[in-house]
């Protein structure tokens, strides 16, 4: 069986180590791969064969009351294809974090990873966003209200929290960027 015209594939294939790369089915990559080998996958390296590599950061974005963990230290790069995020928005300003909590349930859950554009800051109404908010960070639907930011849960058990744009807290407004895509993990 030929896979895109260029090249053999079979489950007979995969179980061979020596023509599959050393790798048998069902081997973690993790396992495979020493860190040291990691430096082929810099950011810069593959978009010679049409994918880009975003990155994914230590940062969590809190689906609930606010997540202090923000730090935006890089865990690890994602290899998506180059079109598919040139449809989404700016490949070069895509990053990946956690989502943490429940409030964006059915949409997102606790574990998904989004994908965010931080080129995408303009506000459309209903659209899901990273924010921050003083030290903590978000992801919610955002609205702009007549002198507010509204940052709205989709699970209705959890409150609208509204922010006053001419109160104290308006100077520490960050809109991250927007959600374009997420995905979920059903082994862990």
């Amino acid at each position: 069986m030929r896979w895109g015209g260029e090249c053999e594939a079979s489950p007979q294939l995969a179980m061979e180590p020596n023509r599959a790369g050393g790798l048998r089915a069902g081997d973690q990559i993790e396992q495979v791969v020493a860190e040291d080998d990691l430096q082929w996958m810099a950011p810069d390296a593959a978009p010679s064969m049409g994918y880009a590599l975003v990155p994914k950061v230590m940062a969590r974005l809190a689906a609930g009351t606010g997540s202090l963990e923000t730090e935006g230290k890089v865990i690890g790069y994602y290899a998506f294809k180059l079109d598919f995020l040139q449809r989404k928005g700016h490949p070069k300003k895509m990053v990946l974090m956690d989502v943490a909590g429940d409030s964006m349930e059915p949409m997102l859950f606790d574990g998904d990873t989004v994908l965010i554009d931080e080129s995408q800051r303009e506000i459309i109404a209903g659209a899901i966003f990273a924010v921050g908010i003083e030290q903590e960070v978000f992801v919610k639907s955002l609205l702009r209200v007549p002198g507010k930011l509204v940052l709205q849960s989709r699970n209705e058990r959890y409150a609208p929290i509204e922010v006053d744009m001419n109160g104290d807290l308006a100077g520490t407004v960050r809109i991250i960027g927007r959600v374009v895509w997420s995905c979920r993990e059903y082994v862990r």
